[in-house]
């Protein structure tokens, strides 16, 4: 299954606010399961943005806080 998150961000905003996106993820299945998430990257073809793998037990979930920079630095 393939799935595509529209927008994340990590900007400041107006006066000292700071917008970042966090990402959950959960496996709803009875089997481990690899998670492949892309960076798409803004204004350019993302064919070539960066890629990083995940396992995910059954049943469980992950959660990668500020998305941007915790999975893509």
């Amino acid at each position: 299954m393939t799935v595509v998150v529209p927008s994340a961000a990590r900007a400041r905003g107006f006066g000292e606010t700071f917008y970042t996106t966090d990402l959950t993820v959960a496996n709803t299945g009875e089997e481990p399961a690899t998670l492949q998430l892309k960076f798409l990257g803004n204004d350019v073809d993302g064919r070539e943005g960066p890629e990083r793998s995940y396992s995910i037990a059954a049943g469980e979930s992950r959660t990668f806080p500020d998305a941007l920079m915790s999975v893509f630095g």
